[in-house]
């Protein structure tokens, strides 16, 4: 099951990363993630039940107490501040730093990316 979302991803990074969009793909890609994700959902769901099943009736009391004491950790993480990101100097661009296609001049093979972000609408620059 594992290899099967492995695969499933790197089909989806694949679709993703093409030049040019090619969205049946993408589309295709994502929707063969979401299947594998699927089965592994209903797989852990039948895994629960089947421990679930051969715990005592005070076993089940203790796995309930205990999994409502990690949805409350898990919900006062999240109402907590959230951390600043961490950013290198200069970088005002999220391409900084990565080859890519400015104003139709082509790919630059041996120039990076020096520009402030986009205004929205423009592409990537």
């Amino acid at each position: 099951m594992i290899d099967r979302l492995q695969q499933a991803m790197q089909a989806q990074r694949a679709a993703i990363n093409a030049v040019p969009v090619n969205e049946a793909a993408v589309r295709q890609a994502a929707a063969a993630l979401a299947a594998v994700e699927a089965d592994m959902a209903v797989d852990q769901a039948r895994m629960h039940a089947d421990i679930f099943s051969i715990l005592t009736v005070e076993q089940q009391e203790k796995a309930k107490q205990l999994e409502a004491q990690g949805q409350a950790r898990a919900q006062e993480r999240r109402q907590r501040a959230p951390r600043a990101k961490k950013t290198r100097p200069g970088s005002g661009c999220r391409f900084q730093g990565f080859r890519v296609r400015c104003q139709g001049q082509g790919w630059s093979r041996n120039q990076v990316c020096r520009f402030s972000p986009a205004p929205s609408g423009i592409g990537l620059h």
